[in-house]
């Protein structure tokens, strides 16, 4: 993993209080034209304090020759060591938009929206058409194995682009979990080094403040191959920053569920309560009384 990306997840997780409106995104990536340089990266550390880190920037290398496989792995990691059996997508849908005129076809995803802590990640990811990387597909059907030898490749790739953008518990209490997802998904788009002009959005949702041609896929992660890939970008940052806090609290063993509504889970709210990272409006942790509120206001509606 690229070092500004470890440092990104380490800022994520140094305060659990919530992020600005804004959020958090972070450009990890190789950029499509300008040449090796430190990026004033900004970090919002899920909380209301501001902090600016340098972070490399990877230039782009040339594209391979003849003789070079596209898909070299530049993670240092030996690709033959993990096995896929799902395959890899195909790029059908990104070539149809580049034979259109489109020049960069991105793909982006979420994860963690049904958690009941913890953040939501958007990832939006970039792959030239020429760039393959052997066994990219839905991240749901991989397992934890796969998707971290598959991150390393995607995110170390020097023609690769990607940028995450990290929604707090408190942004989603305070939007709701649907709208915080869109945002991430288009601002995570919009940090890219070179900007899309084409950007095909999982699920069945358009972001209301995308700015540039888009298209939602329906399971696009098992689809596209550029959504697949975020997926996955995703899917990792969001378990890796899931660890960094279950160091804060450990006693919802936090590295296990992610978050999620596992019994064990609700056994360690019920004799914890929630902490700063629980997402209070979500039907478990709601209290009560909005409950009752919420009836009456029903009732009262028909």
């Amino acid at each position: 993993m690229r070092r500004s990306a470890r440092l990104a997840i380490a800022s994520l997780a140094a305060d659990p209080t919530g992020a600005t409106a804004r959020g958090f995104s972070t450009a990890a990536r190789a950029e499509a034209e300008g040449d090796a340089a430190a990026d004033d990266v900004d970090v919002s550390d899920l909380g209301a304090k501001r902090k600016k880190r340098r972070t490399a920037v990877k230039a782009p290398e040339k594209a391979p020759t003849a003789d070079e496989p596209v898909d070299a792995d530049e993670s240092g990691e030996n690709p033959s060591a993990v096995k896929f059996p799902h395959g890899t997508l195909p790029r059908t849908f990104e070539a149809t938009k580049v034979a259109k005129g489109y020049k960069t076809v991105v793909g982006v995803d979420e994860a963690g929206r049904g958690p009941l802590a913890g953040p939501v990640v958007a990832a939006a990811c970039y792959v030239p058409l020429d760039v393959v990387i052997e066994g990219v597909h839905d991240s749901k059907k991989l397992n934890e194995e796969q998707r971290e030898a598959l991150y390393g490749r995607l995110t170390s790739h020097p023609r690769i682009q990607y940028a995450v953008h990290v929604n707090s518990a408190q942004r989603i209490d305070e939007i709701n979990i649907l709208q915080a997802s869109l945002e991430s998904m288009v601002k995570a788009s919009e940090a890219l080094a070179q900007k899309p002009d084409f950007v095909f959005v999982d699920g069945n949702r358009m972001p209301p403040t995308i700015t540039v041609d888009a298209e939602t896929v329906v399971k696009g992660d098992s689809k596209v191959y550029s959504i697949a890939a975020a997926s996955i970008i995703a899917k990792v940052t969001r378990d890796r920053l899931m660890v960094e806090y279950d160091a804060q609290y450990p006693q919802y063993n936090l590295k296990q569920h992610k978050g999620y509504p596992t019994r064990d889970h609700m056994a360690a709210i019920a004799k914890h309560g929630p902490c700063a990272i629980h997402r209070m409006t979500f039907a478990p942790l709601k209290p009560k009384e909005d409950k009752k509120k919420a009836t009456k206001k029903l009732k009262a509606a028909k």
